[in-house]
């Protein structure tokens, strides 16, 4: 998987892509999204049927790179369905860290803390890692934790808000009002953070198209 920033969905971003669409329906058949193209996006909607996860696997198969999108734990049917894909550019989530993998997806980030020590907690937990680079978008009530620190300087280009200003820990911008603080990304802050990372990025087309609206 390259070092990079893998876009997800059907939008038209330039650079390597990531197919969604691919798991299972609501009767627990092989649901095939686009693709293969740069990897596709496995999800866990639905259960599959025992019956589904070989002609799954067999179409996995052809996929350079398979990203487990799972928000759950893992069924044994989908686990089982992992672990046939050993051996494959296999990014799995956190929560199945256990199972067969190449490289796990951790994140997103918010703050508060530093981005930096957040990522490195994550390195020595898992080792090789993905990031799910959804945009930061959150507002920090005073009493609710410690910012990730403010910096100074000009206003960066993309939120035109009086008042944003870079936020070196979150490497993002970041604002403080009467109450607390409010932290965003641009479409300049995130691939920055990203490309601080070091590692490969996936970044879905909606949070990406949502970014030039701010």
């Amino acid at each position: 998987m390259k070092t990079c920033i893998y876009f997800a969905g059907n939008g038209d971003e330039p650079g390597p892509r990531l197919h969604p669409g691919w798991g299972f329906s609501e009767t627990g058949l092989p649901r095939f999204g686009g693709g293969p193209g740069d990897g596709v996006l496995l999800d866990d909607r639905w259960p599959p049927r025992r019956e589904a996860i070989g002609p799954m696997a067999e179409a996995l198969q052809n996929a350079a790179l398979v990203v487990c999108d799972f928000e759950k734990p893992p069924s044994s049917l989908l686990a089982e369905l992992v672990r046939r894909l050993a051996g494959k550019e296999l990014i799995v989530p956190e929560i199945c860290a256990d199972l067969p993998h190449s490289a796990v997806l951790v994140g997103p980030y918010a703050p508060p803390g530093s981005f930096s020590r957040w990522l490195e907690r994550k390195r020595r937990r898992y080792g090789r890692l993905v990031l799910d680079a959804e945009p930061i978008r959150c507002t920090l009530r005073f009493g609710a934790g410690s910012p990730a620190g403010v910096g100074g300087g000009p206003e960066p280009g993309g939120l035109q808000t009086p008042g944003w200003r870079p936020c070196p820990g979150a490497l993002c911008l970041c604002r403080r009002t009467a109450d607390g603080f409010d932290f965003r990304d641009t479409r300049e802050s995130l691939p920055a953070r990203c490309a601080a990372a070091g590692v490969p990025a996936i970044v879905f087309d909606a949070a990406w198209n949502a970014l030039a609206e701010r």
